[in-house]
């Protein structure tokens, strides 16, 4: 992601990726916070579980402390991608931030900090090649310490790949053999120019995705301009735009048979780059976007992926992953529809529940409200504030439920809650255990 290229870099590492970027201001909330449970991963044939869009972190020095980064994230409604190893060295060998990953226990540390604030945890590392089975080991203890996803950064540059096909192909079967399931994804720098210094076919043969680096700003230099020229990509008279370099990497990337997951540049000073790199993806059916890096995001970056949460355009309906505090009557609200509408758009059956985590197709707008019931002893208007009606059995509990979320939802405590069913942790539910709610 950071590499030193003389010839089409102007920038160096510590004037792009010096230390800045928005504090984004975020409570967090109070009370006992559920250990979620871990997402199962899918394999090269499945599907990736629920996206947003992701926030890379590259040095904790650089990009700021965990405490800072995650109710940021939180608050944006992003997950986070950690850099957790450089060819078979840890990060701690680099970064002298005491929360610097040094093993998998550390990342697992990290994990339950991010993922119990609401921020989903995904990793990335440099893959060089020169030990491929020591480096596909510490990426399948990455995934076994809990990463979502883990994310190759595969670069021809000084300092990155080394390797050649053969390697390649034997850091993929170690991998694969160590987690099978795991969703691996490829990033690479997509300037046609580029390619070929990199195993991309082969990496492609066992990765479920590729992730291109599409930093608009810093590709737009006479140098790329003429490369791009060359490899038969002309830039119109805007130059190297945001919009230019998607369109060049779909077609230089989709014969590979993949995925395509855009990572945008945070720092990028253009205006009107972030909404192209979004309408591009969304028009391709992309799930969700990630930026280089948390660190130099600038606010209106953040405004852009509020503005455009994740998104799925296959089958023409967009989706949103419900957030810890979201109720179908607010999302009604923000969608410019009816509850009933949302409802009926996801088969929704009881109006009360809907869990952190869950994906929801946004229903058209303009889509009528069901008149409400009104009965004889109780007159048509607005319906007073009432407290959730507690379920009638046990209730099942839910990924991303915390005692926190249900105490608030049902209007009472999670001390009475743990208190209820007996739990000697209350730090601990699990999805399908069943609880009590008093």
């Amino acid at each position: 992601m950071d590499f030193p290229d003389p010839q089409n870099r102007i920038l160096t590492r510590r004037t792009l990726f010096s230390r800045g970027g928005l504090a984004v201001a975020a409570g967090i909330l109070g009370g006992v916070i559920l250990r979620r449970p871990r997402v199962a991963h899918a394999g090269p044939a499945g599907a990736p579980p629920p996206q947003r869009h992701l926030s890379w972190v590259w040095q904790f020095s650089e990009d700021g402390a965990p405490e800072t980064i995650r109710p940021a994230l939180a608050a944006a409604g992003l997950g986070v991608v950690i850099k957790t190893h450089d060819g078979v060295d840890w990060m701690d060998r680099f970064d002298p931030s005491p929360s610097a990953v040094s093993g998998p226990e550390k990342f697992a540390k990290l994990v339950r900090f991010f993922e119990d604030g609401g921020v989903p945890v995904h990793a990335w590392f440099v893959a060089k090649g020169y030990q491929p089975l020591q480096e596909a080991k510490m990426a399948a203890q990455v995934v076994a310490a809990g990463a979502r996803s883990v994310s190759v950064d595969l670069e021809p540059h000084p300092g990155f790949w080394g390797g050649g096909p053969q390697e390649a192909l034997l850091f993929g079967k170690e991998l694969r053999r160590l987690q099978p399931n795991a969703w691996l994804s490829v990033s690479v720098d997509p300037r046609p120019w580029h390619l070929p210094g990199i195993p991309l076919k082969e990496f492609a043969g066992f990765s479920n995705e590729i992730a291109p680096q599409v930093y608009w700003d810093e590709f737009n230099t006479p140098a790329n301009w003429e490369h791009f020229v060359a490899s038969g990509f002309p830039p119109g008279v805007e130059g190297i735009t945001a919009a230019f370099l998607v369109d060049v990497t779909f077609k230089v990337l989709q014969p590979y048979g993949l995925p395509i997951h855009l990572i945008g540049q945070a720092n990028a000073v253009r205006s009107g780059g972030w909404q192209q790199l979004l309408d591009r993806s969304y028009s391709q059916g992309i799930h969700a976007v990630s930026l280089w890096r948390h660190g130099l995001t600038r606010p209106e970056t953040w405004q852009a992926l509020q503005l455009n949460p994740v998104t799925n355009v296959a089958g023409g309906a967009h989706v949103y992953v419900v957030q810890p505090g979201d109720t179908l009557s607010s999302l009604a609200a923000k969608w410019g529809v009816s509850v009933d509408a949302v409802m009926d758009t996801n088969g929704i059956s009881d109006p009360n529940y809907i869990y952190v985590g869950q994906v929801l197709k946004v229903p058209q707008t303009g889509t009528a409200a069901k008149p409400p019931p009104v009965s004889a002893s109780e007159p048509a208007g607005p319906a007073p504030n009432r407290p959730p009606v507690v379920p009638a059995g046990p209730y099942v509990v839910q990924p991303g439920d915390t005692l926190t979320w249900l105490a608030f939802h049902w209007g009472t405590t999670p001390s009475r809650i743990a208190e209820v069913n007996a739990l000697a942790n209350p730090d601990l539910i699990w999805a399908g255990m069943k609880l009590l709610i008093p």
